[in-house]
Parts: C-alpha cells; structure tokens; sequence
C-alpha cells in the first residue's frame, strides 16, 4: 500500500501560526471597523436578537459537509491502494472550494485539488481519477 510523502506536502508550522494571524488580525480590523460605525450599543442589541441556533446549525453544516467529503476522499484513494493523511485530506476537501470560488468562471478548485494530492505523493493519473469522479458526480441531477 502506498503511502502519500508528507514531507513535502505539510505546510510548516510558522507558516500555519502566521497565516493564522493573519486572519485574526484581519477579524479583529473588521471587527474594529463596524464598532467605529455601528457602536457598542447597537451591536450588543443586534446580536441579543440572534439566536445562537441560526449561526450553529449552518457553522455546523459546513464543518459536516468537509467532513464527509474527506472521508469520501480517503474511502476512494483507500481503494487504489493508496493512503494519505487526515488533515491533508481535510485539507483538500476545505481549499478546493476556496480555489473555486476565487477563480474565474469557479475553474480553480479541482485542479489545484489534483496539483495538493501530487504534492503530497499521491500519483498523478489516480488523483485526477478521485477529483473529476467526485466533479461528476456533484454535476449529475438527482
């Protein structure tokens, strides 16, 4: 059984604490801003308003969404014989719609899905068999 090389696949760990704040700094600066133009009061009465149950469910509903395309992700490589990591799974699972979404006419995802799986080790011709199975599948009507 083939195993993904790793080595060259994972991102350091500075890169990941400073991507990361990066995007902590960039929500708190939002966050700063509409207190600028909103204020405390208005805010507190807005979000006493929302009920906690309609920003869980949808968080809750996309972490699950990632989850089950990850495992779908190892299920079919596992079937080629071929192991990659967890996280490097999750990975691909949560940056490919990222990539999709940012490009244009959404062309971005799955390639650079299938640039992520051979980067980590994983041969060229099954990670582009994985990615363009589950696109098809997704565009097919119920």
């Amino acid at each position: 059984m083939k195993i993904g090389n790793g080595a060259k696949g994972y991102p350091s760990s500075r890169r990941i604490i400073r991507f990361v704040g990066a995007a902590l700094i960039l929500g708190l600066a939002v966050g700063v801003f509409i207190y600028l133009f909103l204020g405390r009061q208005a805010i507190l009465r807005t979000l006493g308003k929302v009920k906690l149950v309609y920003l869980l469910v949808p968080l809750l509903t996309f972490v699950a969404a990632h989850f089950i395309d990850t495992a779908r992700l190892m299920l079919v490589l596992s079937q080629l014989k071929i192991r990659i990591p967890f996280a490097q799974a999750f990975y691909n699972s949560a940056v490919g719609p990222f990539f999709t979404n940012i490009t244009p006419m959404s062309a971005g995802g799955q390639p650079f899905q299938i640039y992520h799986l051979c980067a980590i080790g994983v041969d060229k011709d099954a990670a582009t068999n994985v990615i363009l199975t589950a696109l098809l599948n997704s565009c097919r009507s119920p």
